[in-house]
Protein backbone atom coordinates (compact mmCIF):
# COMPACT_ATOMS: atom_id res chain seq x y z
CA UNK A 1 0.00 0.00 0.00
CA UNK A 2 2.92 2.03 0.88
CA UNK A 3 4.40 4.36 3.79
CA UNK A 4 5.75 7.60 4.51
CA UNK A 5 8.73 7.55 6.42
CA UNK A 6 12.31 9.61 7.43
CA UNK A 7 15.73 9.20 6.81
CA UNK A 8 18.16 10.46 9.07
CA UNK A 9 21.19 11.48 7.28
CA UNK A 10 23.49 11.60 10.28
CA UNK A 11 22.22 7.83 11.44
CA UNK A 12 21.64 6.75 8.03
CA UNK A 13 18.46 5.55 10.00
CA UNK A 14 15.17 4.92 7.63
CA UNK A 15 12.17 5.18 9.96
CA UNK A 16 8.33 4.24 8.85
CA UNK A 17 6.17 6.84 10.36
CA UNK A 18 2.66 5.80 7.99
CA UNK A 19 1.56 3.05 6.66
CA UNK A 20 -1.23 3.30 3.85
CA UNK A 21 -4.60 1.46 3.95
CA UNK A 22 -6.53 0.34 1.45
CA UNK A 23 -10.33 2.41 2.26
CA UNK A 24 -8.40 5.76 2.67
CA UNK A 25 -6.36 5.34 -0.34
CA UNK A 26 -2.72 3.31 -0.96
CA UNK A 27 0.18 3.68 -4.10
CA UNK A 28 1.57 7.29 -3.05
CA UNK A 29 3.52 7.91 -6.46
CA UNK A 30 4.61 11.85 -6.64
CA UNK A 31 6.93 13.31 -3.57
CA UNK A 32 5.68 15.29 -0.77
CA UNK A 33 4.66 19.15 -0.16
CA UNK A 34 6.14 20.79 2.51
CA UNK A 35 3.33 23.28 3.79
CA UNK A 36 3.72 26.11 5.30
CA UNK A 37 1.57 24.67 8.27
CA UNK A 38 4.54 22.26 8.71
CA UNK A 39 2.27 19.26 7.76
CA UNK A 40 3.10 17.51 4.75
CA UNK A 41 0.94 17.19 1.99
CA UNK A 42 0.27 14.59 -0.87
CA UNK A 43 -1.49 12.09 -3.09
CA UNK A 44 -2.42 8.33 -3.80
CA UNK A 45 -2.99 6.78 -6.72
CA UNK A 46 -5.32 3.85 -6.04
CA UNK A 47 -7.54 2.15 -3.38
CA UNK A 48 -10.91 4.38 -1.54
CA UNK A 49 -13.06 4.68 -4.51
CA UNK A 50 -10.25 3.24 -6.63
CA UNK A 51 -8.48 6.40 -7.59
CA UNK A 52 -6.69 7.23 -4.92
CA UNK A 53 -6.74 10.31 -2.65
CA UNK A 54 -5.60 13.48 -1.17
CA UNK A 55 -4.04 13.22 2.63
CA UNK A 56 -1.60 15.08 4.85
CA UNK A 57 0.12 14.03 7.91
CA UNK A 58 2.10 15.17 10.73
CA UNK A 59 4.33 13.86 13.58
CA UNK A 60 1.20 14.99 16.07
CA UNK A 61 -2.15 13.64 14.21
CA UNK A 62 -0.69 11.14 11.81
CA UNK A 63 -2.05 11.10 8.54
CA UNK A 64 -5.64 12.99 7.86
CA UNK A 65 -7.22 11.96 4.32
CA UNK A 66 -8.33 15.63 3.18
CA UNK A 67 -10.42 13.89 0.09
CA UNK A 68 -11.02 10.88 -1.88
CA UNK A 69 -11.44 11.00 -5.47
CA UNK A 70 -13.71 9.76 -7.84
CA UNK A 71 -13.89 9.69 -11.49
CA UNK A 72 -15.86 13.04 -12.03
CA UNK A 73 -13.25 15.60 -9.90
CA UNK A 74 -10.21 13.28 -10.96
CA UNK A 75 -8.12 10.29 -11.96
CA UNK A 76 -4.50 9.32 -11.50
CA UNK A 77 -2.86 12.43 -9.46
CA UNK A 78 0.71 11.52 -10.19
CA UNK A 79 2.23 15.20 -10.05
CA UNK A 80 3.51 16.73 -7.05
CA UNK A 81 1.28 19.15 -5.33
CA UNK A 82 2.10 22.88 -5.26
CA UNK A 83 1.42 26.04 -2.98
CA UNK A 84 0.36 29.33 -3.49
CA UNK A 85 1.09 32.75 -1.25
CA UNK A 86 -2.25 31.75 0.80
CA UNK A 87 -1.50 28.63 1.49
CA UNK A 88 -3.69 27.23 -0.94
CA UNK A 89 -2.90 23.51 -2.49
CA UNK A 90 -3.37 22.94 -5.84
CA UNK A 91 -2.71 19.85 -8.59
CA UNK A 92 -3.72 17.70 -11.35
CA UNK A 93 -5.11 14.27 -12.26
CA UNK A 94 -4.52 12.63 -15.41
CA UNK A 95 -7.80 11.76 -15.86
CA UNK A 96 -11.27 11.73 -15.31
CA UNK A 97 -14.06 15.03 -14.97
CA UNK A 98 -16.20 15.79 -17.18
CA UNK A 99 -14.00 14.72 -21.02
CA UNK A 100 -12.21 12.02 -18.92
CA UNK A 101 -8.74 13.36 -19.85
CA UNK A 102 -8.10 15.22 -16.80
CA UNK A 103 -8.76 17.70 -14.28
CA UNK A 104 -7.18 21.05 -12.52
CA UNK A 105 -8.05 21.15 -8.23
CA UNK A 106 -7.34 22.90 -5.18
CA UNK A 107 -7.94 22.41 -1.72
CA UNK A 108 -7.28 24.71 1.02
CA UNK A 109 -8.87 25.12 4.89
CA UNK A 110 -10.83 27.37 4.38
CA UNK A 111 -13.06 25.70 1.18
CA UNK A 112 -11.92 22.69 1.62
CA UNK A 113 -11.69 20.54 -1.52
CA UNK A 114 -12.68 21.91 -5.31
CA UNK A 115 -12.39 20.99 -8.84
CA UNK A 116 -11.67 24.09 -10.72
CA UNK A 117 -10.89 22.86 -14.30
CA UNK A 118 -12.29 20.12 -16.59
CA UNK A 119 -9.62 19.52 -19.46
CA UNK A 120 -11.10 19.22 -23.13
CA UNK A 121 -9.55 17.70 -26.47
CA UNK A 122 -9.33 21.98 -27.82
CA UNK A 123 -7.52 22.61 -24.41
CA UNK A 124 -5.16 20.42 -23.93
CA UNK A 125 -5.72 16.94 -22.12
CA UNK A 126 -4.23 14.09 -19.78
CA UNK A 127 -2.12 17.02 -17.64
CA UNK A 128 1.27 16.09 -16.00
CA UNK A 129 3.58 16.98 -13.44
CA UNK A 130 3.04 19.93 -10.70
CA UNK A 131 0.88 23.42 -11.41
CA UNK A 132 3.46 26.11 -12.55
CA UNK A 133 2.21 29.02 -10.22
CA UNK A 134 2.84 32.48 -11.95
CA UNK A 135 2.12 35.68 -10.03
CA UNK A 136 1.81 38.63 -12.14
CA UNK A 137 2.48 41.83 -11.21
CA UNK A 138 0.02 43.58 -14.09
CA UNK A 139 -3.10 42.62 -15.07
CA UNK A 140 -3.93 45.67 -17.45
CA UNK A 141 -1.55 48.68 -18.49
CA UNK A 142 -2.61 50.74 -15.67
CA UNK A 143 -0.81 49.03 -13.34
CA UNK A 144 2.40 49.41 -14.95
CA UNK A 145 3.86 52.55 -14.00
CA UNK A 146 6.55 54.26 -16.22
CA UNK A 147 9.29 56.44 -14.93
CA UNK A 148 9.58 58.57 -18.43
CA UNK A 149 7.41 60.74 -19.61
CA UNK A 150 8.01 59.41 -23.35
CA UNK A 151 7.58 55.71 -22.55
CA UNK A 152 4.41 53.91 -21.61
CA UNK A 153 3.70 51.06 -19.19
CA UNK A 154 2.84 47.95 -20.77
CA UNK A 155 1.20 44.78 -18.97
CA UNK A 156 2.74 42.13 -21.35
CA UNK A 157 1.51 38.73 -20.29
CA UNK A 158 1.42 39.70 -16.47
CA UNK A 159 4.85 41.25 -16.62
CA UNK A 160 5.77 45.47 -16.78
CA UNK A 161 7.84 46.29 -19.66
CA UNK A 162 8.49 50.00 -20.33
CA UNK A 163 8.20 51.43 -24.04
CA UNK A 164 9.68 54.37 -25.38
CA UNK A 165 7.24 56.58 -27.47
CA UNK A 166 9.24 57.26 -29.95
CA UNK A 167 6.86 59.34 -32.17
CA UNK A 168 7.78 59.56 -35.97
CA UNK A 169 5.89 62.00 -38.31
CA UNK A 170 5.43 61.68 -41.68
CA UNK A 171 4.14 64.21 -44.30
CA UNK A 172 1.50 62.73 -46.84
CA UNK A 173 0.19 65.96 -48.25
CA UNK A 174 1.55 69.89 -47.76
CA UNK A 175 -2.01 71.69 -49.31
CA UNK A 176 -2.69 74.77 -51.23
CA UNK A 177 -2.10 78.12 -49.80
CA UNK A 178 -5.93 78.78 -49.71
CA UNK A 179 -6.53 82.68 -51.17
CA UNK A 180 -6.92 85.42 -49.46
CA UNK A 181 -6.30 83.45 -45.99
CA UNK A 182 -2.43 82.69 -46.39
CA UNK A 183 -3.49 79.22 -44.34
CA UNK A 184 -2.76 75.42 -45.58
CA UNK A 185 -4.13 72.43 -44.72
CA UNK A 186 -1.23 69.30 -43.53
CA UNK A 187 -1.85 65.75 -43.93
CA UNK A 188 0.63 63.98 -41.36
CA UNK A 189 1.49 59.80 -40.75
CA UNK A 190 1.96 59.25 -36.84
CA UNK A 191 3.88 55.85 -36.05
CA UNK A 192 4.56 55.85 -32.26
CA UNK A 193 6.17 52.91 -30.28
CA UNK A 194 3.34 52.55 -27.89
CA UNK A 195 -0.29 54.15 -27.56
CA UNK A 196 -0.31 56.28 -23.77
CA UNK A 197 -4.46 57.13 -25.06
CA UNK A 198 -5.91 60.05 -24.35
CA UNK A 199 -4.74 63.27 -26.19
CA UNK A 200 -2.65 64.48 -28.40
CA UNK A 201 -1.91 68.24 -29.25
CA UNK A 202 0.23 68.93 -32.57
CA UNK A 203 0.09 72.60 -33.29
CA UNK A 204 -2.65 73.41 -30.44
CA UNK A 205 -4.76 71.09 -32.22
CA UNK A 206 -6.04 67.98 -30.29
CA UNK A 207 -6.46 64.47 -31.70
CA UNK A 208 -7.51 61.47 -29.86
CA UNK A 209 -5.34 58.39 -29.51
CA UNK A 210 -6.55 54.34 -28.54
CA UNK A 211 -4.60 52.25 -26.51
CA UNK A 212 -3.41 49.54 -28.38
CA UNK A 213 -3.36 51.37 -32.08
CA UNK A 214 0.13 52.49 -32.97
CA UNK A 215 -0.50 54.23 -37.18
CA UNK A 216 -2.46 57.36 -36.91
CA UNK A 217 -3.34 60.08 -39.91
CA UNK A 218 -4.28 63.71 -38.56
CA UNK A 219 -5.46 66.61 -40.61
CA UNK A 220 -3.46 69.90 -38.86
CA UNK A 221 -5.99 72.13 -40.39
CA UNK A 222 -4.81 76.40 -40.73
CA UNK A 223 -1.63 76.66 -40.57
CA UNK A 224 0.34 79.56 -41.98
CA UNK A 225 1.21 80.13 -45.20
CA UNK A 226 4.67 81.09 -45.15
CA UNK A 227 6.91 79.45 -47.32
CA UNK A 228 9.17 78.24 -44.10
CA UNK A 229 10.33 75.16 -42.85
CA UNK A 230 7.08 72.93 -41.15
CA UNK A 231 8.21 71.92 -37.62
CA UNK A 232 5.35 71.50 -35.39
CA UNK A 233 5.06 71.14 -31.18
CA UNK A 234 3.70 68.08 -30.02
CA UNK A 235 2.62 67.04 -26.53
CA UNK A 236 1.12 63.81 -25.28
CA UNK A 237 -1.78 64.70 -22.67
CA UNK A 238 -1.30 60.81 -20.96
CA UNK A 239 2.21 60.97 -20.18
CA UNK A 240 3.75 64.96 -20.27
CA UNK A 241 5.66 63.51 -23.23
CA UNK A 242 6.76 66.77 -25.47
CA UNK A 243 8.64 67.84 -28.61
CA UNK A 244 8.47 69.07 -32.12
CA UNK A 245 7.78 66.64 -35.02
CA UNK A 246 11.47 68.08 -36.81
CA UNK A 247 10.90 69.25 -40.46
CA UNK A 248 7.88 67.99 -41.96
CA UNK A 249 8.62 70.11 -45.48
CA UNK A 250 8.56 73.57 -46.47
CA UNK A 251 4.84 75.46 -46.30
CA UNK A 252 3.36 77.04 -48.83
CA UNK A 253 4.46 80.70 -49.96
CA UNK A 254 1.90 83.67 -48.72
CA UNK A 255 -1.34 83.75 -51.38
CA UNK A 256 -2.32 87.54 -50.93
CA UNK A 257 -6.10 88.50 -49.71
CA UNK A 258 -8.57 87.95 -52.40
CA UNK A 259 -11.90 90.42 -52.62
CA UNK A 260 -15.10 89.76 -53.85
CA UNK A 261 -17.16 92.07 -54.23
CA UNK A 262 -21.35 91.86 -54.13
CA UNK A 263 -23.35 94.45 -55.58
CA UNK A 264 -27.26 94.21 -55.93
CA UNK A 265 -29.92 96.45 -57.99
CA UNK A 266 -33.06 96.14 -55.91
CA UNK A 267 -34.67 98.61 -57.89
CA UNK A 268 -37.74 96.68 -58.06
CA UNK A 269 -38.75 95.51 -54.75
CA UNK A 270 -39.74 97.54 -51.20
CA UNK A 271 -36.19 96.99 -49.45
CA UNK A 272 -36.98 95.95 -45.75
CA UNK A 273 -36.60 98.88 -43.27
CA UNK A 274 -33.48 97.01 -41.79
CA UNK A 275 -32.00 97.29 -45.71
CA UNK A 276 -30.25 94.41 -47.75
CA UNK A 277 -27.86 91.21 -46.21
CA UNK A 278 -25.87 88.69 -48.18
CA UNK A 279 -25.61 84.82 -46.91
CA UNK A 280 -23.78 82.09 -48.22
CA UNK A 281 -22.40 78.86 -47.28
CA UNK A 282 -18.95 80.79 -46.64
CA UNK A 283 -20.60 82.18 -43.25
CA UNK A 284 -23.16 79.61 -42.15
CA UNK A 285 -26.36 80.60 -44.24
CA UNK A 286 -26.59 83.86 -41.90
CA UNK A 287 -27.09 86.69 -43.76
CA UNK A 288 -27.46 88.89 -40.68
CA UNK A 289 -23.89 88.90 -39.58
CA UNK A 290 -23.52 90.73 -43.64
CA UNK A 291 -25.53 93.91 -43.76
CA UNK A 292 -24.57 95.49 -47.15
CA UNK A 293 -24.63 99.17 -47.71
CA UNK A 294 -26.66 101.17 -50.47
CA UNK A 295 -23.67 102.93 -52.43
CA UNK A 296 -26.35 104.37 -54.83
CA UNK A 297 -30.23 104.58 -55.13
CA UNK A 298 -31.05 101.01 -54.96
CA UNK A 299 -27.62 99.84 -55.30
CA UNK A 300 -26.32 97.49 -52.21
CA UNK A 301 -22.95 96.21 -51.96
CA UNK A 302 -20.66 94.64 -49.85
CA UNK A 303 -16.86 93.21 -49.87
CA UNK A 304 -15.65 90.09 -48.45
CA UNK A 305 -12.96 88.62 -48.02
CA UNK A 306 -13.56 84.41 -49.16
CA UNK A 307 -10.98 81.75 -49.51
CA UNK A 308 -10.58 79.95 -52.90
CA UNK A 309 -13.09 77.83 -53.56
CA UNK A 310 -16.81 77.04 -54.73
CA UNK A 311 -19.58 78.65 -53.09
CA UNK A 312 -23.52 79.27 -52.86
CA UNK A 313 -25.23 82.45 -51.49
CA UNK A 314 -28.26 84.92 -52.21
CA UNK A 315 -29.34 88.34 -51.37
CA UNK A 316 -31.58 88.82 -48.76
CA UNK A 317 -34.24 91.27 -48.50
CA UNK A 318 -33.83 91.94 -44.18
CA UNK A 319 -32.04 89.98 -42.08
CA UNK A 320 -33.67 87.27 -41.88
CA UNK A 321 -33.13 83.67 -43.83
CA UNK A 322 -36.70 84.27 -45.03
CA UNK A 323 -36.39 86.90 -46.20
CA UNK A 324 -33.76 85.51 -49.45
CA UNK A 325 -34.48 85.46 -53.05
CA UNK A 326 -35.30 82.36 -55.17
CA UNK A 327 -32.65 82.81 -58.45
CA UNK A 328 -33.42 81.24 -61.35
CA UNK A 329 -31.03 80.99 -64.65
CA UNK A 330 -27.75 80.18 -65.36
CA UNK A 331 -25.83 81.58 -62.19
CA UNK A 332 -27.95 79.34 -59.90
CA UNK A 333 -28.99 75.91 -58.79
CA UNK A 334 -32.12 75.43 -56.65
CA UNK A 335 -32.71 78.57 -56.12
CA UNK A 336 -29.15 79.38 -54.98
CA UNK A 337 -26.43 81.38 -56.97
CA UNK A 338 -23.24 80.07 -57.56
CA UNK A 339 -19.63 81.53 -56.19
CA UNK A 340 -16.18 80.84 -58.07
CA UNK A 341 -13.43 82.46 -56.24
CA UNK A 342 -9.98 81.96 -57.28
CA UNK A 343 -6.92 84.25 -56.95
CA UNK A 344 -7.82 87.67 -58.23
CA UNK A 345 -10.16 90.02 -56.94
CA UNK A 346 -13.95 90.32 -58.45
CA UNK A 347 -17.32 92.09 -58.25
CA UNK A 348 -20.51 89.78 -58.84
CA UNK A 349 -23.33 91.98 -59.58
CA UNK A 350 -27.18 91.02 -60.19
CA UNK A 351 -30.33 92.14 -60.23
CA UNK A 352 -32.81 91.06 -57.15
CA UNK A 353 -33.66 87.52 -58.15
CA UNK A 354 -32.04 87.31 -61.59
CA UNK A 355 -28.76 86.14 -63.27
CA UNK A 356 -28.42 89.43 -65.37
CA UNK A 357 -27.43 92.60 -64.18
CA UNK A 358 -28.60 95.06 -66.37
CA UNK A 359 -31.56 95.55 -64.88
CA UNK A 360 -33.77 97.92 -67.31
CA UNK A 361 -35.78 95.36 -68.61
CA UNK A 362 -37.04 94.85 -65.19
CA UNK A 363 -39.58 97.96 -65.43
CA UNK A 364 -40.86 97.09 -68.81
CA UNK A 365 -44.73 96.51 -69.17
CA UNK A 366 -43.81 92.21 -70.03
CA UNK A 367 -42.16 92.41 -66.62
CA UNK A 368 -44.76 94.14 -64.98
CA UNK A 369 -47.17 91.40 -66.14
CA UNK A 370 -45.76 88.96 -63.50
CA UNK A 371 -46.91 90.34 -60.89
CA UNK A 372 -49.61 87.98 -59.47
CA UNK A 373 -50.97 87.38 -55.78
CA UNK A 374 -51.94 84.21 -53.88
CA UNK A 375 -54.74 83.39 -51.17
CA UNK A 376 -54.93 82.60 -48.98
CA UNK A 377 -51.62 82.61 -47.91
CA UNK A 378 -51.97 80.43 -44.91
CA UNK A 379 -53.50 77.02 -45.21
CA UNK A 380 -53.97 73.63 -44.16
CA UNK A 381 -52.45 70.81 -45.56
CA UNK A 382 -54.31 68.88 -48.57
CA UNK A 383 -56.06 72.38 -49.11
CA UNK A 384 -56.33 74.57 -52.59
CA UNK A 385 -54.79 77.74 -53.28
CA UNK A 386 -55.76 80.91 -55.48
CA UNK A 387 -53.40 82.01 -58.29
CA UNK A 388 -54.40 85.12 -59.93
CA UNK A 389 -52.55 86.96 -62.62
CA UNK A 390 -53.12 90.68 -63.54
CA UNK A 391 -51.46 89.86 -67.75
CA UNK A 392 -51.67 86.00 -68.07
CA UNK A 393 -49.61 84.84 -70.75
CA UNK A 394 -50.08 81.31 -72.88
CA UNK A 395 -47.31 79.05 -71.61
CA UNK A 396 -47.49 80.31 -67.60
CA UNK A 397 -46.78 78.11 -64.66
CA UNK A 398 -45.30 78.08 -61.22
CA UNK A 399 -42.71 76.73 -59.19
CA UNK A 400 -43.09 76.08 -55.45
CA UNK A 401 -39.86 75.86 -53.27
CA UNK A 402 -39.38 74.83 -49.57
CA UNK A 403 -37.78 78.12 -47.54
CA UNK A 404 -33.92 76.74 -48.50
CA UNK A 405 -34.71 76.80 -51.73
CA UNK A 406 -35.26 73.08 -52.68
CA UNK A 407 -37.53 72.19 -55.50
CA UNK A 408 -41.02 71.01 -54.63
CA UNK A 409 -43.11 71.17 -57.42
CA UNK A 410 -44.32 73.10 -60.60
CA UNK A 411 -46.90 72.58 -63.29
CA UNK A 412 -48.63 75.14 -65.66
CA UNK A 413 -51.19 77.46 -65.50
CA UNK A 414 -54.84 77.60 -67.76
CA UNK A 415 -55.73 80.94 -67.09
CA UNK A 416 -56.04 84.07 -64.78
CA UNK A 417 -57.25 82.91 -61.64
CA UNK A 418 -56.28 79.12 -61.09
CA UNK A 419 -56.90 76.92 -58.20
CA UNK A 420 -53.99 74.83 -57.45
CA UNK A 421 -53.62 71.61 -55.18
CA UNK A 422 -51.02 71.64 -52.02
CA UNK A 423 -51.95 67.72 -51.83
CA UNK A 424 -48.76 65.92 -49.98
CA UNK A 425 -47.59 68.71 -49.54
CA UNK A 426 -45.53 68.98 -45.32
CA UNK A 427 -46.51 71.74 -42.60
CA UNK A 428 -43.94 74.62 -43.35
CA UNK A 429 -43.03 77.85 -45.39
CA UNK A 430 -42.92 77.60 -49.34
CA UNK A 431 -41.73 79.94 -51.94
CA UNK A 432 -43.91 80.46 -55.26
CA UNK A 433 -42.92 81.86 -58.21
CA UNK A 434 -44.57 82.58 -61.74
CA UNK A 435 -42.67 81.97 -65.06
CA UNK A 436 -43.44 81.89 -68.51
CA UNK A 437 -42.74 83.15 -72.26
CA UNK A 438 -40.66 86.66 -71.69
CA UNK A 439 -41.14 87.33 -67.84
CA UNK A 440 -40.36 85.71 -64.38
CA UNK A 441 -42.10 86.87 -61.38
CA UNK A 442 -40.90 87.95 -57.97
CA UNK A 443 -41.73 85.29 -55.02
CA UNK A 444 -44.50 85.22 -52.85
CA UNK A 445 -44.59 83.06 -49.47
CA UNK A 446 -47.18 80.73 -48.13
CA UNK A 447 -47.62 78.94 -45.18
CA UNK A 448 -49.07 75.65 -44.50
CA UNK A 449 -50.24 74.71 -41.26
Amino acid sequence: GGTIFEFNTETQVLTALEGFQFVSGISPNAGLLLHSDQMLYGTTTEGANGSGSLFRYNLSTGLETLHIFDSNDGVDVKGALVEDVNGVVFGFAEAGGTFSIGTAFLYSDDSGFNKIFDFSFDGGQFPSGSPALFYPECFENGDCPSSDVCSVGICNFGLCEEVPLNPDFTTIEIGFCQTGLDIFDLTLGLNIGASPGGILTIADQEFELLEGITEYEFVVEGLLSNGAPIDLNYSFEATGCSGTTGNLGDAPPPCPPVETTFRVDAGIIDVAPEGMFLGGDFQEWNPSENPMTEVEPDIWEITLVIGAGAYEYNFFNGPSLFDGEYVIGGCADNGKRQLSVGGVSQVVEFCWESCVNDCIFLSTASAKGSEFSISPNLLDQDSEMRISISDFQPGTHYVITDINGRFVRESMLNSESSLISLQGLASGMYAIHIAGGDFRSLAEKFIIK
